[in-house]
Protein backbone atom coordinates (compact mmCIF):
# COMPACT_ATOMS: atom_id res chain seq x y z
CA UNK A 1 0.00 0.00 0.00
CA UNK A 2 2.79 2.41 0.75
CA UNK A 3 4.32 1.80 -2.67
CA UNK A 4 1.06 2.63 -4.41
CA UNK A 5 -0.19 5.13 -1.84
CA UNK A 6 -3.83 4.22 -2.34
CA UNK A 7 -6.45 1.67 -1.34
CA UNK A 8 -9.65 1.28 -3.35
CA UNK A 9 -12.44 -0.26 -1.27
CA UNK A 10 -15.49 -1.58 -3.15
CA UNK A 11 -18.50 -1.09 -0.90
CA UNK A 12 -21.25 -3.04 -2.54
CA UNK A 13 -23.93 -3.63 -1.68
CA UNK A 14 -23.67 -0.66 0.64
CA UNK A 15 -26.10 -2.19 3.18
CA UNK A 16 -23.90 -5.29 3.54
CA UNK A 17 -20.51 -4.70 1.88
CA UNK A 18 -18.41 -7.78 1.30
CA UNK A 19 -15.28 -5.69 1.81
CA UNK A 20 -16.11 -5.32 5.51
CA UNK A 21 -16.57 -9.07 5.96
CA UNK A 22 -12.99 -10.06 5.15
CA UNK A 23 -10.25 -9.84 7.77
CA UNK A 24 -7.59 -8.82 5.28
CA UNK A 25 -9.73 -6.01 3.87
CA UNK A 26 -10.54 -4.61 7.32
CA UNK A 27 -6.85 -4.75 8.22
CA UNK A 28 -5.95 -3.12 4.91
CA UNK A 29 -8.35 -0.26 5.66
CA UNK A 30 -6.90 0.14 9.16
CA UNK A 31 -3.31 0.27 7.88
CA UNK A 32 -4.21 2.71 5.10
CA UNK A 33 -6.06 4.99 7.52
CA UNK A 34 -3.08 4.90 9.89
CA UNK A 35 -0.65 5.99 7.16
CA UNK A 36 -0.76 9.70 6.32
CA UNK A 37 0.79 8.96 2.91
CA UNK A 38 -1.95 6.54 1.88
CA UNK A 39 -5.33 7.59 0.47
CA UNK A 40 -8.49 5.52 0.68
CA UNK A 41 -11.04 5.67 -2.12
CA UNK A 42 -14.40 4.14 -1.30
CA UNK A 43 -16.19 3.22 -4.50
CA UNK A 44 -19.48 1.61 -5.40
CA UNK A 45 -21.57 1.02 -8.49
CA UNK A 46 -23.82 3.96 -9.49
CA UNK A 47 -27.02 2.20 -8.33
CA UNK A 48 -25.50 1.59 -4.90
CA UNK A 49 -24.40 5.21 -4.63
CA UNK A 50 -27.90 6.41 -5.55
CA UNK A 51 -29.44 4.06 -2.98
CA UNK A 52 -27.01 5.20 -0.26
CA UNK A 53 -27.65 8.88 -0.97
CA UNK A 54 -31.43 8.35 -1.00
CA UNK A 55 -31.22 6.56 2.34
CA UNK A 56 -29.10 9.33 3.85
CA UNK A 57 -31.59 12.01 2.72
CA UNK A 58 -34.57 10.36 4.40
CA UNK A 59 -36.08 12.05 7.42
CA UNK A 60 -37.10 10.35 10.62
CA UNK A 61 -39.04 7.13 10.33
CA UNK A 62 -41.75 5.84 12.66
CA UNK A 63 -39.08 4.52 15.07
CA UNK A 64 -37.40 7.92 15.28
CA UNK A 65 -34.35 6.87 13.23
CA UNK A 66 -32.87 9.13 10.60
CA UNK A 67 -31.89 7.86 7.15
CA UNK A 68 -28.18 8.24 7.86
CA UNK A 69 -28.60 5.90 10.83
CA UNK A 70 -28.73 3.06 8.27
CA UNK A 71 -25.16 3.84 7.22
CA UNK A 72 -23.99 4.12 10.82
CA UNK A 73 -25.55 0.72 11.56
CA UNK A 74 -23.74 -0.89 8.60
CA UNK A 75 -20.43 0.46 9.89
CA UNK A 76 -21.21 -0.53 13.48
CA UNK A 77 -21.90 -4.09 12.32
CA UNK A 78 -18.30 -4.47 11.14
CA UNK A 79 -16.75 -6.99 13.51
CA UNK A 80 -13.24 -8.28 12.89
CA UNK A 81 -13.93 -11.28 15.09
CA UNK A 82 -16.74 -12.34 12.72
CA UNK A 83 -14.84 -11.63 9.50
CA UNK A 84 -13.72 -14.43 7.22
CA UNK A 85 -10.19 -15.21 6.10
CA UNK A 86 -8.95 -17.46 3.32
CA UNK A 87 -5.78 -18.08 5.38
CA UNK A 88 -6.42 -19.07 9.01
CA UNK A 89 -3.27 -17.37 10.30
CA UNK A 90 -4.49 -14.03 8.91
CA UNK A 91 -7.54 -14.22 11.14
CA UNK A 92 -5.53 -15.26 14.19
CA UNK A 93 -3.02 -12.45 13.72
CA UNK A 94 -5.69 -9.74 13.52
CA UNK A 95 -6.69 -10.44 17.11
CA UNK A 96 -3.27 -9.27 18.29
CA UNK A 97 -3.69 -5.68 17.05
Amino acid sequence: MRGIGKVVAMMAPWQDPGYLKRVWCIFEMYVAKSDAQCDIDIVMPPREEESLLASMKKGRDERGSWGIDNLFQVLANTKVENASASVWTDKVRTHTF
